[in-house]
C-alpha cells in the first residue's frame, strides 16, 4: 500500500493483535474499518510495535490539502475524532478506513474521552 499523504510504501504491522499500515517515510497509520476502535484508548493493550508507533512525533498537517484512500482512491474526509474531540483524523466514507498521522494515535489516546463526556 502507498500512503496517501507522502507517497511512500507502507508496512503492515502487528500491534497489539490489530493489523494496521505503518508509512516507512512519515509514519502515518492506515487502520482498516473498525481496527481504529480497537487502539482509540489508553487501557487497552500495547505491544511492541504499538509502543514505538505512540513514540513517534507530531506531525504537523494543517497545510496539507485532501489526501485519497489508499484502497478506494476517493478524496477521505478530515474531521475530529469522535471520541478525542481535539484530534483531526482523514476518513474515507466508502470503505470506513482510517489515515492517522504521525503522533495522532497517541494524541487520540491521552484526550479519549469516555460515553458520558462524549
Amino acid at each position: 500500500m502507498i500512503c496517501p499523504a507522502c507517497s511512500q510504501e507502507m508496512v503492515e504491522k502487528d500491534c497489539a493483535g490489530v493489523k494496521i499500515d505503518v508509512c516507512k517515510g512519515c509514519n502515518g497509520l492506515w487502520f482498516d474499518w473498525a481496527e481504529l476502535t480497537m487502539l482509540d484508548e489508553k487501557n487497552e493493550k500495547v505491544g511492541e510495535a504499538l509502543e514505538e508507533i505512540l513514540n513517534s512525533p507530531i506531525r504537523d498537517n494543517t497545510n496539507r490539502g485532501p489526501i485519497q484512500c489508499p484502497k478506494c482512491g476517493i478524496n477521505m474526509r478530515m474531521h475530529r475524532y469522535r471520541s478525542a474531540k481535539k484530534v483531526c483524523v482523514d476518513e474515507c466514507y466508502s470503505c470506513g478506513g482510517f489515515f492517522l498521522d504521525s503522533g495522532e494515535l497517541k494524541a487520540i489516546r491521552d484526550s479519549h474521552m469516555n460515553e458520558k463526556e462524549r
